[in-house]
């Protein structure tokens, strides 16, 4: 039976370590666990419960706790972390509970004295101190290294249970090789409880793991059939940066409407976003000796896609790095064309307009609410 929590899908470092630094752990872990068995356990597992547990995996999962707990916590605290991987229910009753909990705490004491130290401390407290702790594993490689199939990790959003996970496009995202660039990320001040702060903590040694690596997404549908990809701290579709770093792991050949698309994509990322797309591509050859992407409108997005002008410069036109195309109001662009409004597609760019830049649905809307309020004295 699979555990309820696999630590081992939660280190982008564990299988290396794991295969050449501390292979022997798992059968230490395996050997005291039945001894200890045979010797103590009496009262929350009993011969069924005990082997319906996978104990190769349950003895890598605890090992790696050990290894990876910090020097030392609280006797509850490892208690519940070790309850976490040995639970073989779903049930949170409180007679489930109990029994995992017990068991957790026979297990704490039977790798005592051998993995753990237990010791009280000055006001009585138990502390378990590990003794096979490794500052390998101490840095938080938190991120669920992604496979080209689902887990259980990224599910259907919304509240309508669609299962979207066959459908083919899922199929082709999810088989999509990605990589991730090694561009360094602005340091977030350090906050109590800052998420920004520890995602970048995250990123800072993940980008470097996994630059030139081969690596995949789970993506998934919410009930209106958008499709997201799952990550936490790197995904392409997550902030400015995320998007900057995440390339595609395959190169192809610029053609010369790809060269086009990426010049006006550099001037959109200088703030020409508005301007027809003859004037961006105009902007960008009259500014692509002096382009620095420190003073661009999107400066992350711009050091990506100046990188993937060098990229094509040195290899002959080809390069990885994927540029975004997006409709203005794609709400208003579906229903101009399902009405036939000429005056509505003239809105969302379906057709072009009269004026000399890109429309804008929203501006127009922002426009016009702000003359009704107005008129109608609303500040």
């Amino acid at each position: 039976m699979a555990n309820e929590f696999n630590f081992m899908e939660k280190n982008v470092k564990l299988q290396e370590w794991w295969e050449e630094d501390n292979p022997q752990l798992p059968g230490i872990v395996e050997t005291l666990l039945i001894q200890g068995y045979k010797d103590k356990i009496e009262t929350a597992v009993d011969v069924v419960r005990w082997d319906d547990y996978n104990i190769p995996d349950l003895c890598r999962n605890i090992g790696f706790y050990f290894a990876s707990m910090g020097k030392s916590a609280p006797i509850e605290t490892v208690i519940g972390g070790i309850a976490s991987i040995i639970k073989v229910s779903r049930e949170k009753d409180p007679v489930t509970v109990a029994k995992n909990l017990t068991t957790a705490g026979e297990m704490v004491f039977m790798l005592a004295p051998h993995i753990c130290e237990i010791s009280p401390t000055y006001n009585g407290r138990l502390v378990v101190r590990s003794k096979v702790y490794t500052t390998a594993l101490a840095d938080p490689y938190l991120y669920p290294l992604p496979g080209n199939k689902p887990t259980r990790y990224h599910k259907t959003l919304g509240k309508y249970k669609w299962n979207l996970t066959e459908t083919t496009a899922l199929d082709k995202l999810n088989k999509l090789k990605f990589t991730v660039l090694d561009f360094e990320e602005h340091k977030p001040a350090k906050k109590k409880k800052n998420e920004q702060y520890e995602k970048w903590l995250v990123r800072k040694h993940l980008r470097k793991d996994l630059s030139q690596k081969v690596l995949y997404f789970d993506w998934h549908s919410d009930y209106r059939g958008r499709m997201y990809a799952g990550g936490y701290h790197i995904n392409p579709q997550g902030s400015e940066y995320e998007k900057s770093i995440v390339t595609f792991a395959d190169p192809e050949k610029l053609t010369i409407r790809g060269y086009n698309e990426l010049y006006k994509s550099i001037a959109t990322a200088f703030g020409q976003g508005k301007q027809l797309d003859g004037n961006k591509l105009q902007w960008y050859y009259d500014h692509e000796n002096d382009l620095d992407w420190r003073v661009a409108k999107e400066p992350e997005t711009a050091r990506k896609l100046l990188y993937a002008l060098e990229q094509a410069n040195k290899t002959g036109g080809y390069t990885n790095v994927p540029i975004e195309l997006d409709g203005t109001n794609s709400q208003l662009q579906v229903v101009s064309v399902l009405t036939g409004s000429k005056a509505t597609a003239e809105t969302c760019n379906v057709i072009p307009g009269k004026g000399d830049k890109i429309a804008d649905a929203y501006g127009l809307l922002a426009d016009m609410m702000t003359n009704v309020a107005a008129i109608r004295g609303i500040k």
